[in-house]
């Protein structure tokens, strides 16, 4: 975990941070939280304010950029969101229940709103608001909208590996 001066890491309760993960910034984590070895979480243009029941897995990157304007906005990442393997974020917002799919890739001024699927290997890039339910798929990054969906399997995850984790990494401790 690369050290920073200026680091401030808050954890909710019942969160699993694992040292292993590259944490700098101003990073407040709710309740539930679970931070896989080698995630990156950035906060360099402002804090980073996460609500409970987050999955980040390893090699994920959340990062809340500097930008041109000068201005430091707070990123903002509701519940119950997936941060699969490789996936990049450093949308301006993202609601509730969304899944970041494995190499995706959402930048800055993407506001990704509630049970959201970003697919494998699709990449959002322009100033846009994802609707609720909007799946992004495919090499031409189609998209649809999804009835509601359900976060079981996410909280069955997040139960698993919050008993499993501490016993193979050293963890982060708020």
């Amino acid at each position: 975990m690369a050290s920073n001066p200026q680091r401030r890491i808050t954890l909710g309760p019942d969160g699993v941070v694992c040292k292993e993960a590259e944490l700098s910034g101003d990073i407040t984590f709710g309740s539930r939280c679970i931070v896989h070895p080698g995630a990156r979480i950035v906060a360099e243009g402002g804090p980073i304010v996460m609500g409970d029941g987050n999955l980040i897995k390893e090699g994920a990157t959340i990062i809340n950029k500097k930008r041109e304007d000068s201005q430091q906005p707070v990123l903002i990442i509701g519940n119950g969101n997936v941060f699969d393997i490789k996936s990049y974020c450093s949308a301006s917002i993202v609601g509730n229940n969304n899944t970041f799919e494995p190499c995706c890739r959402v930048n800055e001024y993407v506001t990704v709103t509630e049970d959201c699927v970003i697919g494998a290997g699709c990449t959002l890039s322009g100033r846009e608001e994802l609707p609720r339910g909007t799946v992004v798929y495919g090499s031409e990054h189609s998209r649809c909208v999804r009835p509601k969906s359900s976060s079981t399997q996410t909280s069955q995850q997040l139960t698993m590996l919050a008993k499993v984790l501490p016993n193979y990494h050293k963890l982060v401790k708020s």
